[in-house]
């Protein structure tokens, strides 16, 4: 699942839907907050900085995608900033498969691989 976005109400209520549909929170996401590229959310958050929260990471989707695959498998979904869970391990593999060599991961406080 890729899902980078800008912070846009439309993608919170994306990201949301899919925490929703597994049964999970924003609290379990992996990342924090981070200003949004949206300039409503953007002007939004700065008027009322306790909406702040990681929802608006630009990589909240991609976290919600981990923990949506982490529940369809039944591995744990705490711990997925760790280098090696299941969900890392998975993308790693499915990394290599589709190229040569060690696939790049990101720089990111939670490292993902990164599809290329």
């Amino acid at each position: 699942m890729a899902a980078s976005h800008t912070g846009s109400a439309c993608h919170l209520g994306l990201v949301t839907g899919i925490l929703e549909r597994i049964g999970l929170t924003d609290r379990m996401l992996a990342c924090g907050f981070h200003e949004p590229l949206d300039p409503e959310s953007l002007a939004d958050v700065r008027a009322h900085p306790e909406k702040r929260g990681p929802l608006y990471n630009n990589c909240s989707g991609k976290h919600a995608g981990m923990l949506a695959l982490a529940v369809a498998e039944s591995w744990p979904t705490e711990g997925l900033r760790a280098a090696r869970p299941s969900v890392q391990q998975l993308a790693r593999r499915a990394g290599r498969r589709s190229a040569a060599g060690s696939p790049p991961t990101s720089c990111s406080p939670a490292p993902t691989t990164v599809a290329w």
